[in-house]
């Protein structure tokens, strides 16, 4: 029989002295705390079945380095690898980060694969620097909570957080809002919010401050109109299942299979590669999740789409060429939150801002929301996104991303010029627009080019509106 070394169990992992030591030695503000519970002893038979675990790749038991041993214990000379798959509570949370040494994202992700059952949240933190010790003890713990689920547990719904990886390897957060008073979720209808450029999924939750009641109505504060304004709440209580998507590069969706943020291979993405591969991986995952009929065209699968303010064309609007984050400022984002609500005037200086630079009418902006507002609003893109929206202005118009060489536009579209993508074969009659007069981005002029192809088009009553108004404005659920 064969016999494997082993450490002696009985061995202790860093003595106590040395701990005491050490804790004498880093005891200043916290360090020698944090250092006390870090280095509190462990058995040798531990840390080895930790290394075995390693090396097997597999959540096996303990292997005793003997075969006789084995066998009396496991009835094999093999260890047994502990089944993920007898796991049946749904009451399992995984939080996990982006750089964790100890736990990598793949082998989180494996074991989510042979879990058997839904987990109750899969959350990855938006943060890709933190590892393993920074999800107890980092200063800013506190605050890399998932904002979604903790704005969409706080009105009285559930959150689930799925993550979707795509064909180029970006992996893109989802969140999913379960209203706790449907019981037979297959009758709803299933629908994604997309946000716009710069932007994250929290637009849709952050209108105005609201709950549900246990009589499974959205009322909110402030609102005494028949509509609600934070659409993704109105919805989920209208018989929707509603799915709020991140896509690639904001704060949420800020990891790859392959690339951390700091590569700029990371960035080198623009409007085409979200409409090549983060739509249909959104969307055959969610048809997937919700056991809904897949169809041969997206046009025919999304009944309908409705289009708020929408830019396929940009010729009339009233950048950067690098592989570089644009705005990706997670922590100044929320630092400038907290400064625009730290008084009247700060709040009025950041309405202005954003007055100036999209417009918004001051009858409309909600004041005592303006850091929720702002901080949401700055949610990081690829600079060559932003160059791609400015080539579609500059060319009048929606065309595929100009790379500046001849030859590596031949590669890619074989041709030199970039070709516009076929408005005309949008095919579907399902497809509603909704726009404003005095939207600055998405001027009149333009969306005629767009409106031939619709079922329908609104334009608010209100002609003093701009771009974001249908969104955050007071009174978006009137309008």
């Amino acid at each position: 029989m064969a016999i494997r070394p082993r450490p002696t169990e009985k061995t202790p992992i860093l003595s106590l002295p040395l701990q005491a030591k050490l804790w004498r030695i880093l005891s200043h503000a916290q360090t020698g705390v944090k250092v006390n519970n870090i280095l509190a002893g462990l058995g040798s038979g531990v840390a080895s079945h930790s290394l075995q675990i390693i090396e097997a790749n597999s959540p096996q038991r303990y292997d005793y380095g003997d075969d006789i041993m084995n066998l009396q214990k496991y009835g094999s000379v093999t260890p047994p690898c502990y089944d993920i798959s007898a796991i049946t509570s749904t009451n399992i949370a995984f939080i996990y980060a982006a750089s964790d040494w100890i736990v990598p994202v793949p082998d989180v992700r494996n074991i989510i694969h042979h879990l058997k059952v839904p987990l109750l949240d899969d959350y990855l933190v938006p943060d890709h620097t933190w590892n393993h010790m920074d999800l107890l003890w980092a200063r800013e713990a506190g605050r890399y909570v998932n904002t979604r689920a903790q704005i969409i547990e706080s009105r009285g719904f559930r959150a689930e957080n799925h993550y979707i990886t795509t064909g180029d390897g970006y992996i893109l957060s989802f969140t999913r809002i379960v209203n706790p008073h449907v019981t037979d979720r297959s009758k709803l209808r299933p629908i994604i919010l997309q946000h716009g450029f710069q932007a994250n999924a929290d637009m849709w939750l952050i209108n105005s401050m609201g709950r549900l009641t246990d009589k499974g109505q959205w009322v909110e504060d402030n609102n005494n109109g028949p509509v609600g304004n934070t659409l993704g709440f109105v919805l989920a209580v209208n018989g929707y299942d509603v799915w709020l998507a991140n896509m690639r590069g904001n704060i949420y969706s800020q990891n790859h299979t392959k690339f951390k943020i700091d590569d700029p291979r990371f960035w080198r993405f623009s409007v085409d590669e979200m409409i090549d591969y983060d739509l249909p991986a959104m969307i055959s995952y969610i048809q997937k999740e919700t056991q809904k009929a897949s169809q041969p065209q997206y046009s025919n699968i999304i009944e309908p789409a409705i289009l708020i303010a929408t830019v396929p064309f940009l010729g009339n609007t009233t950048t950067p060429n690098s592989d570089t984050p644009f705005l990706l400022v997670p922590k100044f984002r929320k630092s400038l939150g907290h400064l625009c609500d730290s008084s009247f005037i700060s709040r009025y200086i950041c309405y202005t801002f954003i007055k100036l630079t999209l417009g918004f009418q001051q009858d409309q902006w909600d004041f005592t929301r303006t850091g929720v507002y702002i901080s949401t609003m700055i949610s990081g893109s690829s600079s060559r996104n932003v160059e791609h929206i400015h080539q579609i202005i500059n060319a009048i118009r929606f065309q595929r991303y100009d790379y500046g060489d001849n030859e590596t536009n031949t590669q890619k579209y074989q041709s030199q010029v970039p070709p516009p993508y076929d408005m005309s074969a949008i095919n579907s009659t399902n497809i509603a627009l909704i726009y404003t007069a005095n939207d600055w981005m998405i001027t009149l002029p333009d969306l005629q080019k767009l409106k031939g192809h619709l079922k329908d088009d609104y334009m608010v009553p209100e002609l003093t509106w701009n771009h974001n108004e249908p969104l955050l404005g007071r009174e978006a659920g009137l309008n």
